[in-house]
């Protein structure tokens, strides 16, 4: 574990039904703690016009071995983050870690 990443994330993984359409639907979700994790913002956007909002997104660098997969959120100061893409993992060099790009809608 690296010494500055000591922050804890909770992982969401959703449990899903078919919908009527044939469409997977959330209808709850396993929760396991990450330790260990370093959570840094990053960008943000807004969009005016098709909907008053703004996206924020966040990297966050965990163990190497963390479970996290496209599909699952993780919660950051209590807000659910939606995993985009693939997490990346780091497995050489000195400091193995995974990179989890994240988006938040908010508005």
């Amino acid at each position: 574990m690296m010494s500055y990443a000591n922050q804890t994330v909770t992982r969401q993984r959703p449990t899903t039904t078919a919908g009527s359409h044939g469409n997977n639907t959330p209808v709850t979700f396993t929760e396991l703690p990450i330790h260990g994790c370093l959570v840094q913002p990053g960008d943000t956007d807004q969009d005016n016009i098709n909907r008053d909002g703004v996206l924020i997104a966040w990297t966050v660098f965990m163990p190497v071995d963390a479970d996290v997969q496209p599909g699952d959120r993780l919660v950051i100061d209590e807000h659910p983050c939606q995993v985009f893409g693939q997490p990346q993992r780091w497995t050489g060099g000195v400091l193995p870690h995974t990179r989890v790009l994240l988006k938040q809608w908010e508005g």
